[in-house]
């Protein structure tokens, strides 16, 4: 599962048990601050999440995912909540 620009959601963490049980990979993409700032706050929450850094205005988001171990052969659920891209 893809998670785009969630700031300070923490979907990925109150659907844990549901992902462990079903083997799903979570990648959270965001700008630098926001992901530096969320990988602060969820220090101790020891949640299993791919925290890739991306400027959706200035990078490429399959580069990004796939630098960070993303497959895309395998079936993905890319969310984008939220998200402004110019």
């Amino acid at each position: 599962m893809n998670l785009n620009s969630l700031g300070s959601d923490t979907r990925a963490k109150r659907f844990e048990s549901f992902f462990t049980q079903h083997n799903v990979t979570v990648f959270e993409v965001d700008k630098q601050p926001i992901q530096e700032r969320k990988k602060k706050i969820t220090n101790n929450l020891n949640w299993n999440v791919k925290f890739v850094v991306t400027d959706f205005n200035t990078d490429n988001l399959l580069k990004s995912l796939i630098n960070n171990g993303y497959n895309p052969n395998l079936k993905t659920i890319f969310l984008l909540e939220g998200s402004i891209i110019k």
